[in-house]
């Protein structure tokens, strides 16, 4: 019954852009990132701008199908998939910037060949591309696991903060259905931004932000700069509804954190610990 829903949506769709037509004047943009980097809160301050209609994470879904069981996926089928979310999504921009997000740890699983796909979005005038990083990796990996533990994946600027203490096991750390110890992690992240990054040298408009830099303090900064990207005057009736979930001090928030430090000192990741 759902497939059938699923087609007749399609279907409808299709017939609309049919009648209507492609009216997209300006580039489109995508934004890549690992979650838990202030996305949330940046995102919720462009989606304000009258000038764009933000998608969110169009293959969330995937990672949800992950959970029930193993899929199928081959590359031709997730680009089949993208253009059709594309051709659907789209037209309904009109005049409007589009834009939405992918999360890195999504590329393999979906067997998501990134130059491929980065021709693929190419074709339908993604002209413009956003890196966003949070540089802490222990922070994001702290708010992954807390997030998880407590069901609290976003917090309003009108709800009371409350802490959540964890236990880090560094040699085994579950996040997005993958186990392996925390540097592992931290080493695939930083692949994983590498590569993009080399991948992106063959375009124009890329623009690289990072939580620390560009959100934490105030996420407005953030919000102009991707506005002065897309060569768009930023809204003056927007504003911030999304604070951090987790503003305490590591030593609050890590039950072990003595051993979470002897764990990290003489490596090149030992900085994080002092933000």
């Amino acid at each position: 019954m759902e497939r059938i829903k699923n087609l007749i949506t399609l279907n409808t769709w299709k017939n609309f852009i049919k009648i209507r037509g492609n009216t997209l004047t300006r580039g489109n943009v995508v934004m890549f990132h690992i979650g838990r980097c202030g996305s949330k809160v940046l995102v919720d301050l462009v989606k304000q701008h009258p000038q764009v209609l933000w998608e969110g994470e169009i293959y969330y879904r995937y990672a949800n199908m992950q959970k029930v069981g193993p899929l199928s996926l081959t590359p031709g089928r997730v680009c089949k998939e993208g253009k059709e979310i594309f051709q659907l999504r789209i037209p309904l921009s009109g005049k409007r910037c589009y834009g939405f997000e992918v999360q890195l740890h999504l590329l393999d699983p979906l067997c998501i060949i990134l130059p491929e796909y980065l021709q693929l979005l190419h074709s339908y005038k993604f002209t413009h591309f956003i890196i966003l990083k949070r540089k802490n990796y222990l922070r994001k990996t702290l708010s992954s696991l807390i997030a998880k533990k407590n069901g609290l994946w976003h917090q309003l600027d009108t709800e009371k903060q409350l802490i959540t203490r964890i236990n880090l096991d560094m040699n085994n750390i579950e996040i997005k259905n993958d186990n392996k110890p925390l540097f592992a992690f931290f080493d695939e992240w930083d692949n994983q931004f590498r590569l993009l990054k080399e991948k992106l040298k063959e375009y124009e408009n890329v623009l690289h932000l990072t939580y620390e830099d560009d959100i934490k303090s105030d996420p407005s900064n953030g919000y102009r700069k991707i506005c002065n990207f897309l060569g768009l005057k930023p809204h003056n009736e927007v504003f911030t509804r999304y604070v951090r979930t987790n503003p305490f001090r590591l030593e609050d928030i890590i039950i072990n954190y003595d051993e979470v430090r002897a764990y990290f000192n003489g490596t090149r990741y030992e900085w994080m610990l002092n933000e």
